[in-house]
C-alpha cells in the first residue's frame, strides 16, 4: 500500500512539472544578453499540491562570467512561504552562456496545476 501511494504521488508531481513555466523568454532582448542553456524543472511543493494552491515567484538574480546564477532574491511571491524554495533551488542551478557576465536579470516562475 505505502509503494502505490509512492508511486501515486510521483505520478502526481510529474504530472504537474509540465504545468511550471517562466517567463525566462523575455530576458532574451539582445545580443549582450546570455542565453539560457540548461534549466531544471522546477519540483511543485508536495504542501502546495495537497492543498490546491498555486502561484508565482518572481526572482532577480546575476549571472557571473562562468555562466551560473548568483545572488538570486526573492522579490515577489504569492501565496508568500510556499513556492520560494523550490523556485530558488532551481533558478540557482541554471546554466547560461559562459562570458557574458549580466547584474539584474528577473524571471518570474509560476506555478499551476493541470485542469
Amino acid at each position: 500500500m505505502k509503494n502505490k501511494m509512492k508511486l501515486g504521488l510521483l505520478v502526481l508531481c510529474f504530472s504537474s512539472l509540465f504545468q511550471i513555466t517562466a517567463n525566462a523568454n523575455d530576458l532574451v532582448s539582445n545580443n549582450n544578453t546570455p542565453q539560457l542553456i540548461e534549466r531544471n524543472i522546477e519540483i511543485y511543493p508536495s504542501r502546495a499540491w495537497v492543498h490546491d494552491k498555486e502561484g508565482y515567484v518572481k526572482i532577480t538574480y546575476d549571472i557571473n562570467a562562468a555562466g551560473k546564477v548568483e545572488n538570486a532574491k526573492v522579490v515577489e511571491a504569492e501565496p508568500r512561504n510556499l513556492f520560494e524554495k523550490s523556485a530558488l533551488d532551481s533558478i540557482n542551478k541554471w546554466k547560461y552562456e559562459p562570458n557574458k557576465p549580466t547584474s539584474g536579470m528577473e524571471v518570474t516562475i509560476n506555478y499551476k496545476k493541470p485542469k
